[in-house]
């Protein structure tokens, strides 16, 4: 079935070993501060599942939003990032030791997010070897390539990705956050 936890793309099942959560919680915003909120989980994995449902903290009318998971998080500012935005659009990113090393790796809108006020996204990010797969509510969304960061990492999820991400007083919710090995 796409979008199974235990068959990514087109390699078919895939075996997990569950190493974090599930866990809810909030990342409170803070506009002043210029920073990507986040949850770590301690897990250090290069192998990986992670999952959650995000809750849109407000409209896009209101001001625009970001949330998603940092993952093979090996060092500061080392890491794949991939995130949920307020405009439809998906981003994977990869940051190799400074914020001016950020680097675009691949971005789309997406007809499987939903932007909407109360709604949420169910976001699952598979990461085997160099390459991954990103399923967003159900449905398999891109193939993505982790070529340039292979390293065994945190992983965490994460709001306010981009300045003005943010509005002072608000959260981003997230429950069933989950962090699993693969083989």
């Amino acid at each position: 079935m796409q979008g199974s936890p235990g068959s990514p793309g087109p390699l078919g099942p895939l075996n997990l070993l569950n190493e974090f959560g599930p866990t809810a919680g909030a990342l409170a915003h803070d506009p002043t501060a210029n920073t990507i909120k986040t949850q770590s989980t301690g897990v250090e994995l290069s192998d990986v599942m992670v999952e959650a449902r995000f809750f849109n903290p407000y409209s896009p009318s209101v001001a625009s939003w970001s949330y998603g998971f940092m993952f093979r998080n090996s060092s500061a500012n080392m890491f794949h990032s991939v995130i949920v935005r307020s405009d439809g659009q998906w981003q994977h990113n990869l940051r190799t030791g400074s914020v001016e090393s950020s680097v675009l790796v691949e971005s789309a809108t997406s007809s499987h997010i939903d932007t909407g006020a109360d709604r949420s996204n169910h976001i699952r990010v598979f990461a085997l070897g160099g390459e991954g797969w990103l399923y967003i509510n159900g449905g398999f969304v891109a193939k993505l390539d982790l070529s340039g960061l292979m390293d065994a990492g945190n992983a965490a999820a994460g709001t306010g990705f981009f300045v003005g991400d943010e509005v002072a007083g608000e959260s981003t919710r997230f429950v069933d956050f989950t962090v699993s090995g693969v083989s």
